[in-house]
Protein backbone atom coordinates (compact mmCIF):
# COMPACT_ATOMS: atom_id res chain seq x y z
CA UNK A 1 0.00 0.00 0.00
CA UNK A 2 1.20 3.41 -0.99
CA UNK A 3 1.54 6.12 1.19
CA UNK A 4 -0.97 7.98 -0.61
CA UNK A 5 -3.20 5.12 -0.34
CA UNK A 6 -2.33 5.26 3.43
CA UNK A 7 -3.67 8.83 4.13
CA UNK A 8 -6.77 8.21 2.18
CA UNK A 9 -7.79 5.29 3.96
CA UNK A 10 -10.21 5.15 6.68
CA UNK A 11 -10.49 8.61 6.42
CA UNK A 12 -11.77 11.08 9.33
CA UNK A 13 -12.49 14.59 8.69
CA UNK A 14 -13.54 17.35 10.91
CA UNK A 15 -15.29 20.30 9.88
CA UNK A 16 -16.10 23.28 11.09
CA UNK A 17 -15.65 27.45 11.54
CA UNK A 18 -12.23 28.33 12.56
CA UNK A 19 -11.57 28.10 16.59
CA UNK A 20 -13.88 26.01 17.32
CA UNK A 21 -11.28 23.31 18.75
CA UNK A 22 -10.90 20.95 15.82
CA UNK A 23 -7.31 20.69 16.16
CA UNK A 24 -7.58 19.84 19.75
CA UNK A 25 -10.34 17.26 19.80
CA UNK A 26 -8.12 16.02 16.98
CA UNK A 27 -5.12 15.83 19.73
CA UNK A 28 -6.31 13.94 22.54
CA UNK A 29 -8.38 11.61 20.42
CA UNK A 30 -4.48 10.21 19.94
CA UNK A 31 -3.37 10.35 23.19
CA UNK A 32 -1.73 13.98 22.43
CA UNK A 33 -2.19 16.91 25.49
CA UNK A 34 -4.44 19.57 25.02
CA UNK A 35 -3.21 22.75 23.55
CA UNK A 36 -3.98 25.90 25.13
CA UNK A 37 -2.20 27.92 22.82
CA UNK A 38 -3.27 26.36 19.72
CA UNK A 39 -4.03 28.41 16.73
CA UNK A 40 -6.07 28.32 13.72
CA UNK A 41 -5.30 25.83 11.54
CA UNK A 42 -3.71 27.45 8.33
CA UNK A 43 -2.91 24.01 6.67
CA UNK A 44 -4.77 20.41 5.87
CA UNK A 45 -3.30 17.68 8.36
CA UNK A 46 -3.85 14.35 9.54
CA UNK A 47 -2.82 12.65 12.30
CA UNK A 48 -3.25 8.35 12.57
CA UNK A 49 -5.20 6.55 14.97
CA UNK A 50 -4.72 2.93 15.84
CA UNK A 51 -7.80 0.87 16.92
CA UNK A 52 -8.31 -3.01 18.24
CA UNK A 53 -11.60 -4.62 17.37
CA UNK A 54 -12.20 -8.07 16.92
CA UNK A 55 -8.37 -9.24 17.38
CA UNK A 56 -7.76 -6.96 14.29
CA UNK A 57 -5.98 -3.30 14.26
CA UNK A 58 -7.37 -0.63 11.71
CA UNK A 59 -5.77 2.53 10.82
CA UNK A 60 -8.29 5.68 11.12
CA UNK A 61 -6.47 8.56 9.91
CA UNK A 62 -8.06 12.02 11.52
CA UNK A 63 -8.42 14.98 9.00
CA UNK A 64 -8.18 18.47 10.80
CA UNK A 65 -9.52 21.36 7.85
CA UNK A 66 -9.34 24.70 7.19
CA UNK A 67 -12.46 26.60 8.44
CA UNK A 68 -11.90 30.00 7.29
CA UNK A 69 -14.05 31.16 4.58
CA UNK A 70 -11.04 32.02 2.29
CA UNK A 71 -10.06 28.76 1.95
CA UNK A 72 -13.60 26.82 1.67
CA UNK A 73 -13.30 25.76 -1.42
CA UNK A 74 -9.84 24.16 -1.06
CA UNK A 75 -10.79 22.16 1.80
CA UNK A 76 -13.39 20.49 -0.42
CA UNK A 77 -10.82 18.62 -1.71
CA UNK A 78 -9.97 16.94 1.34
CA UNK A 79 -13.68 15.19 1.74
CA UNK A 80 -13.24 12.60 -0.84
CA UNK A 81 -13.67 9.36 0.65
CA UNK A 82 -13.96 10.23 3.73
CA UNK A 83 -15.93 7.70 5.92
CA UNK A 84 -16.73 9.42 9.29
CA UNK A 85 -17.47 13.14 9.28
CA UNK A 86 -17.66 15.41 12.49
CA UNK A 87 -19.37 18.73 12.24
CA UNK A 88 -17.59 21.02 15.26
CA UNK A 89 -19.05 23.82 16.30
CA UNK A 90 -18.51 26.02 19.67
CA UNK A 91 -21.32 26.22 22.09
CA UNK A 92 -20.11 29.76 22.86
CA UNK A 93 -20.55 30.90 19.41
CA UNK A 94 -23.75 30.79 17.68
CA UNK A 95 -22.63 31.82 14.49
CA UNK A 96 -20.60 28.20 14.25
CA UNK A 97 -23.22 26.56 15.13
CA UNK A 98 -25.67 28.46 12.46
CA UNK A 99 -22.75 27.78 10.08
CA UNK A 100 -23.11 24.09 10.18
CA UNK A 101 -25.63 23.75 7.93
CA UNK A 102 -23.38 25.29 4.98
CA UNK A 103 -20.25 22.02 5.99
CA UNK A 104 -23.15 19.90 6.02
CA UNK A 105 -24.58 20.81 2.57
CA UNK A 106 -20.85 20.88 0.75
CA UNK A 107 -20.31 17.40 2.53
CA UNK A 108 -23.84 16.34 1.29
CA UNK A 109 -22.41 17.17 -2.48
CA UNK A 110 -19.41 16.07 -2.51
CA UNK A 111 -19.45 12.50 -1.05
CA UNK A 112 -20.96 9.56 -2.76
CA UNK A 113 -19.74 7.03 -0.75
CA UNK A 114 -21.32 5.60 2.63
CA UNK A 115 -20.54 7.48 5.99
CA UNK A 116 -21.19 8.16 9.82
CA UNK A 117 -22.40 11.55 10.29
CA UNK A 118 -21.73 13.58 13.56
CA UNK A 119 -22.22 16.68 15.04
CA UNK A 120 -20.07 17.73 18.05
CA UNK A 121 -20.66 21.00 20.19
CA UNK A 122 -16.86 21.40 22.16
CA UNK A 123 -16.49 23.29 24.59
CA UNK A 124 -18.91 22.35 27.12
CA UNK A 125 -16.61 23.60 29.96
CA UNK A 126 -17.39 26.95 29.20
CA UNK A 127 -21.44 26.31 29.81
CA UNK A 128 -22.13 29.15 31.43
CA UNK A 129 -21.22 31.13 28.44
CA UNK A 130 -23.36 29.12 25.94
CA UNK A 131 -25.28 30.60 23.18
CA UNK A 132 -26.17 27.23 21.78
CA UNK A 133 -28.23 25.02 24.00
CA UNK A 134 -28.02 21.45 24.28
CA UNK A 135 -31.28 20.55 22.79
CA UNK A 136 -30.86 22.95 19.57
CA UNK A 137 -27.99 20.69 18.81
CA UNK A 138 -29.67 17.44 19.31
CA UNK A 139 -32.43 18.71 17.62
CA UNK A 140 -30.42 19.84 14.44
CA UNK A 141 -28.35 16.49 14.68
CA UNK A 142 -31.53 14.36 14.44
CA UNK A 143 -32.89 16.40 11.32
CA UNK A 144 -29.80 15.20 9.58
CA UNK A 145 -29.78 11.48 10.47
CA UNK A 146 -26.79 12.04 12.94
CA UNK A 147 -24.97 11.22 16.00
CA UNK A 148 -24.45 14.18 18.86
CA UNK A 149 -22.18 14.71 21.71
CA UNK A 150 -21.43 17.41 23.57
CA UNK A 151 -17.58 17.91 24.33
CA UNK A 152 -14.82 19.22 26.18
CA UNK A 153 -11.37 18.97 24.80
CA UNK A 154 -9.57 20.39 27.60
CA UNK A 155 -11.75 19.08 30.49
CA UNK A 156 -12.79 15.27 29.45
CA UNK A 157 -10.68 14.17 26.57
CA UNK A 158 -11.31 10.53 27.63
CA UNK A 159 -15.52 11.22 26.96
CA UNK A 160 -14.83 12.44 23.31
CA UNK A 161 -11.81 9.75 22.61
CA UNK A 162 -14.59 7.36 23.45
CA UNK A 163 -17.59 9.32 21.25
CA UNK A 164 -14.89 9.16 18.24
CA UNK A 165 -13.51 5.18 18.84
CA UNK A 166 -17.35 4.13 18.83
CA UNK A 167 -18.31 5.57 16.16
CA UNK A 168 -15.22 3.61 14.18
CA UNK A 169 -15.85 0.58 15.43
CA UNK A 170 -19.11 0.94 14.13
CA UNK A 171 -17.66 1.65 10.72
CA UNK A 172 -15.76 -1.34 10.86
CA UNK A 173 -18.57 -3.31 11.63
CA UNK A 174 -20.49 -1.74 9.01
CA UNK A 175 -18.32 -2.01 6.47
CA UNK A 176 -18.43 1.52 5.42
CA UNK A 177 -16.30 1.95 2.05
CA UNK A 178 -14.28 -1.37 2.78
CA UNK A 179 -12.65 -0.88 6.02
CA UNK A 180 -8.95 -1.06 5.50
CA UNK A 181 -6.72 -3.17 8.03
CA UNK A 182 -3.45 -2.11 9.18
CA UNK A 183 -1.38 -2.84 6.16
CA UNK A 184 1.72 -5.17 6.52
CA UNK A 185 5.27 -3.98 6.26
CA UNK A 186 3.98 -0.09 6.99
CA UNK A 187 4.11 1.46 11.02
CA UNK A 188 2.63 4.58 11.82
CA UNK A 189 3.50 6.13 15.19
CA UNK A 190 0.76 8.21 16.57
CA UNK A 191 2.96 10.65 18.21
CA UNK A 192 5.05 11.18 14.69
CA UNK A 193 5.05 15.09 13.79
CA UNK A 194 2.41 16.03 11.97
CA UNK A 195 2.52 16.13 8.31
CA UNK A 196 1.32 19.40 6.62
CA UNK A 197 0.19 20.15 3.12
CA UNK A 198 0.65 23.74 1.68
CA UNK A 199 -2.72 24.84 0.61
CA UNK A 200 -1.24 26.81 -2.09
Amino acid sequence: MSGEENENGNKVIFLGESNVGKTNLMRISVGKPFDIHSMSTWSVSYLPKNIKHDNQTYIFNLWDTIGQETYRSLTKIFFKNAIIVLLVYDITSRKTFEELEYWYQQVKSELDNEFLLAIVGNKKDLFTESQVTEEEGKKYAEGKGAYFKLSSAKDDPKDFTEFLEGLMKESIEKNISKIINKPRGISIDSKKKVKKRKCC
